[in-house]
């Protein structure tokens, strides 16, 4: 029971970080990202109407609120860093600010992240899993240095049993 639990919080924190990263990142380098991405899910997950509009409305809010985050840390960082020192404590102020609205942004995801889930069959959920080992499986959740220089985590996510 407890291990089922457990893979499902791995599985909860890879599909925020595959939203983090595959749908926002798409969103801020390409003005289409976001038709993309949901034109992208839509077809793998067989989305409704309803379904899509729900994502495309999760994604909308994400980047605006990604956009906040980004604007306030750079404005904190500008206002420290244009002082006529930096302190110790100054700078160790930045980073834990860096690292809460780190934190921030990890929640918030998996708030969305539940929202989606929710609109979705268990069908849907079961092709999202799907899609989202085998992204893992490619090694492209990893960070470099710690496992490998892609997430060498080989296909031990496709593997174990759920």
């Amino acid at each position: 029971m407890i291990e089922s639990a457990t893979k499902k919080i791995v599985v909860a924190i890879i599909a925020v970080s595959a939203l983090a990263v595959g749908g926002v990142a798409t969103a801020k380098f390409n003005k289409n990202g976001n038709d993309k991405m949901i034109s992208r899910v839509s077809e793998k997950l067989d989305l409704n109407d309803q379904q899509e509009q729900q994502l495309a409305n999760i994604l909308k809010e994400t980047r605006e609120y990604r956009q906040k985050i980004y604007d306030q840390t750079r404005d904190e960082v500008r206002a420290t860093l244009s002082k006529d020192s930096l302190s110790k404590e100054d700078a160790l102020g930045l980073l834990k600010m860096h690292q809460q609205r780190h934190d921030d942004m990890q929640e918030y995801m998996a708030e969305k992240l539940s929202d989606f889930h929710a609109v979705l069959t268990k069908e849907q959920r079961q092709k999202a899993t799907d899609v989202l080992l085998s992204f893992v499986s490619r090694g492209h959740m990893g960070h470099h240095g710690k496992h490998g220089k892609h997430g060498d985590h080989g296909n031990k996510w496709n593997h174990e049993e759920h």
